[in-house]
């Protein structure tokens, strides 16, 4: 019998949750303005007022149903230590979800805000969540390779002998531990 642990939110973790849940929130008002904005010839003034409004009042709620579905599909329950494509299939069926949700709700009628600027502010929005994800890995493996190159001495070489799947990820698990301090060659 495999017994589960539950799962433990500490403190380290709710603050990475948090700072991902507010990364998402400013890359999608960002972007959903990028695309009025790009709609209106990249001049403020070319913004008209009702399309300005239109944006004020979606974008409170879509970032609350943003930020819901992205919960639904357990986008911030593994913080990206791992990529995989389980990860961006996630992503990809968390933006399925809100392109419904978007045309049921906001009906892309062009009443609100211009269906062009509403379609550009959503790709983008989609390429920043991926990038959000996806910058924290490196941001990791940037860490990870300075301070091995930075402790010289003391660091071993490690060679894994066997292969297959279990040695793939044994190497994986290796690579992205904060508790092993040698190098795998």
């Amino acid at each position: 019998m495999v017994s589960k642990k539950p799962n433990k939110l500490n403190i380290g973790t709710l603050s990475k949750v948090l700072m991902i849940m507010i990364l998402d929130v400013i890359a999608t008002l960002t972007c959903f303005f990028l695309g009025l904005w790009f709609r209106a010839d990249f001049m403020f003034e070319n913004i008209r007022g009702v399309h300005m409004q239109g944006f004020l009042s979606i974008m409170g709620p879509w970032c609350v149903i943003m930020i819901a579905v992205f919960c639904l599909f357990r986008l911030y329950s593994s913080i990206w230590a791992f990529v995989s494509t389980p990860e961006v299939f996630r992503i990809v069926g968390a933006y399925i979800v809100l392109a419904v949700i978007g045309l049921a709700l906001f009906h892309f009628d062009g009443m609100l805000m211009p269906r062009s600027s509403m379609v550009v502010g959503f790709v983008f929005s989609f390429v920043c969540t991926v990038g959000i994800r996806f910058s924290y890995r490196l941001w990791i493996t940037v860490q990870r390779k300075i301070l091995h190159s930075s402790r010289g001495n003391g660091i071993r070489n490690v060679m894994i002998i066997g292969a297959g799947d279990a040695g793939h990820t044994l190497a994986q698990e290796f690579n992205n531990s904060h508790f092993v301090r040698d190098r795998l060659v």
